[in-house]
């Protein structure tokens, strides 16, 4: 088997000791000219998986390769953008994490495998395990076992949140929205939440909540 493993974001490639996986890929693509169909032609692997993407992949890519995509949201509910982030926003805890094939739908192809996890924790706690999810359905793809199932039910689509929606809101008198804007973005890969008061902007992460107050990690940068 030869594997390319494509991802917009390091957290996967960080993450992944799985040697069966990290001896089929024959490269780790970040951007979409890595994808170039001359190189694929060189290339010629047996699947490209998408752990991480942020662009849409094109049909001569999709129609001549097994391409399979994974995204974390109860689908069709879900597909599109920042799915982790308004998954928390609109209150729950746990998630399905699918392993779809790519079609001309975003996100929109059938179900190969879908595992449910928590949702709780910082945005690095739930890529790890997203990555743990997504290095068992890889071995599952490679060795066949799996079924396809289509997608049923309302479809929502996600917009995928910018830089400027993560300023937390500080004017509802919810502590728990502070926390979880915190917490959803506290990776690496990802801009923090934030606050501006004058010519300052206040950046958090390493939050914990406690019954009426936030401790966190604050870090103050000079914008003007």
């Amino acid at each position: 088997m030869k594997f390319i493993i494509a991802s917009s974001k390091s957290w996967f490639h960080e993450n992944c000791k799985n040697p069966y996986i990290l001896n089929q890929v024959i490269e780790w693509v970040r951007e979409p000219k890595d994808l170039e169909l001359n190189k694929l032609k060189t290339l010629n692997p047996d699947y490209i998986f998408f752990t991480h993407w942020n662009w849409k992949i094109e049909a001569e890519i999709y129609d001549n390769y097994k391409c399979i995509i994974f995204h974390a949201a109860p689908l069709p509910y879900g597909r599109g953008g920042s799915p982790i982030q308004n998954l928390i926003l609109e209150g729950f805890t746990k998630t399905p994490v699918n392993a779809l094939q790519v079609n001309s739908e975003i996100d929109g192809g059938d179900i190969l495998l879908s595992k449910e996890i928590s949702l709780e924790g910082t945005l690095s706690d739930i890529f790890k395990r997203i990555g743990y999810v997504i290095e068992e359905f890889i071995i599952h793809i490679s060795n066949g076992t799996y079924s396809k199932t289509p997608q049923i039910g309302e479809v929502k689509y996600f917009k995928r949140r910018t830089r400027v929606e993560n300023a937390i809101p500080m004017n509802q008198n919810n502590l728990k929205l502070i926390y979880d804007y915190i917490r959803m973005l506290d990776s690496p890969d990802y801009p923090k939440a934030y606050i501006e008061s004058g010519n300052f902007r206040i950046e958090f992460k390493n939050a914990v909540a406690n019954q009426n107050s936030i401790e966190a990690v604050v870090q103050i940068f000079h914008i003007k």
